[in-house]
């Protein structure tokens, strides 16, 4: 049997949470969960590794002692019938991290490379009119 590791049962419930899989479901991949969440049993290295990946969880998160604040600001996400969208899942949280990550990678490479300004970047703020927008965006693009 392999090492047993203390896990916060906090950080187990946030997991659950996060990942947006319902427990009964997640238990029947996890077969210890609900011994985990009683404490009545401790996971191994490796119960915890499986756990990590069916929640998608960065295994390392899990021995946090609260959760961790993931601020993922989505100032374009829309909301129906003036709902709030529910919890991002974790699929989306790490698409957006990642386009985030390539984003401030090709702004240091442009930068290094010293590429010129594009003139177009910050030309509309202010402007509301969805119709313009797309007017200087054409004429940027030569699509007059």
């Amino acid at each position: 049997m392999g090492a047993q590791v203390e896990v916060p049962r906090e950080m187990l419930q946030w997991a659950i949470t996060r990942s947006q899989i319902d427990e009964g479901v997640l238990t029947r991949s996890v077969k210890k969960l609900p011994e985990w969440l009683n404490g009545t049993a401790t996971p191994t290295v490796k119960q915890l590794e499986k756990f990590a990946k069916a929640t998608r969880t960065p295994f390392g998160y899990l021995f946090l002692q609260k959760p961790p604040k993931e601020d993922i600001r989505l100032p374009d996400f829309r909301t129906f019938n003036e709902k709030q969208p529910r919890r991002p899942s974790p699929d989306l949280i790490e698409t957006i991290l990642d386009m985030r990550r390539r984003q401030e990678w090709m702004r240091d490479e442009m930068i290094q490379e010293q590429g010129d300004a594009l003139a177009y970047v910050g030309s509309a703020s202010g402007i509301n009119e969805p119709v313009t927008i797309a007017e200087m965006i054409r004429n940027t693009l030569g699509c007059v």
